[in-house]
């Protein structure tokens, strides 16, 4: 299977992305995956993610999605479908950490 790389610290190094968390995937190969977001510059209501992965994984190594602080309302919401048919334990583990950001 073709894997694909993230790379977090691009993420860690730009100023307008902050990081909000981590999970460790035991499962497979202790794979980190990184949690950053940012406010939406025409609506701060609105947050986008990005979820990355320390290094190569199979599929897919990075999810985008956005997510309004206020009533909890998902946007782009086709990587988070994508994450939760393939990665379910990443997809709660997300799911915490956003929940408990905002």
């Amino acid at each position: 299977m073709k894997t694909y790389a993230g790379k977090p610290e691009l993420l860690f190094e730009a100023d307008d992305w902050k990081n909000c968390g981590c999970w460790v995937d035991k499962e497979n190969s202790d794979t980190e995956w990184f949690v950053f977001f940012k406010h939406q510059e025409h609506n701060h209501d609105w947050i986008t993610y990005k979820v990355v992965a320390n290094g190569r994984v199979p599929r897919k190594a990075n999810y985008w999605f956005a997510r309004n602080k206020k009533t909890g309302q998902l946007g782009f919401a086709k990587d988070l479908a994508s994450m939760s048919e393939h990665r379910p334990n990443l997809h709660s583990n997300i799911m915490r950490i956003i929940s408990e950001e905002f």
